[in-house]
């Protein structure tokens, strides 16, 4: 049975912010935990394939391995917080 409320029919603006940043907190700690090793070894495979280029090794670490994880747990607190600022109560005059 699928109910249908009024409440139900748009999603606030807070709630979205809300799951995307609490959605991409989660990713962030499933990339650290499994999925940076294997993209880094699969991207040096792919892009280094001849000799050895140590300045696409550095790069691809550097942005791989440091660079998106900050991104993603900075982007997924940032939407947490303005989430919390949409919900704060607007004071009437």
């Amino acid at each position: 049975m699928i109910c249908y409320h009024k409440n139900y029919a748009k999603s606030s603006r807070q709630a979205t912010f809300l799951l995307l940043g609490f959605a991409l907190l989660s990713f962030s700690f499933e990339y650290d935990k499994h999925i940076i090793n294997g993209l880094r070894d699969q991207t040096m495979g792919s892009l280094i394939t001849g000799q050895a280029h140590y300045t696409a090794a550095h790069w691809i670490n550097l942005i791989i391995g440091s660079l998106l994880p900050i991104i993603f747990y900075m982007t997924g607190w940032i939407l947490i917080f303005i989430a919390i600022i949409l919900n704060h109560p607007k004071k009437q005059p």
